[in-house]
């Protein structure tokens, strides 16, 4: 009981993942190497479709729970986006967000009109 429980699980999850990350490239490798074994050839086809079936299913696995990740977290950003603007019409939160004062210089283009008045001088 040295380990706090949810350190052994985020340990046991990262370990999951990574022998399955392990077998995925294995079971790839295999599918796209030449065939070796030529004194079972049906078996070796049938299994390198059933890798390759399930590698291509893995990593549609994955790009669907990556895109429904990034959806997720795009849609409460429009979610609030579409509350300010029922609330507020007309006032645009990213216009608050980006808005700059009108003639606003930054020190470097302060400098430079300083240095070019006093070389008129």
């Amino acid at each position: 009981w040295a380990l706090d429980w949810r350190k052994s699980l985020a340990v046991a999850i990262l370990m999951k993942h990574l022998v399955f990350e392990i077998c995925l490239y294995w079971s790839e490798s295999f599918c796209n190497s030449p065939s070796r074994c030529r004194w079972v050839p049906c078996v070796q086809l049938t299994c390198r479709k059933a890798l390759l079936l399930w590698v291509h299913s893995a990593r549609m696995a994955r790009d669907i729970v990556t895109s429904g990740l990034i959806l997720a977290i795009l849609l409460c950003f429009v979610l609030l986006n579409w509350l300010n603007e029922k609330l507020c019409p007309g006032c645009s939160l990213h216009q608050l967000l980006i808005y700059r004062a009108p003639n606003v210089q930054n020190e470097d283009q302060q400098d430079e009109e300083w240095d070019e008045e006093e070389e008129e001088d």
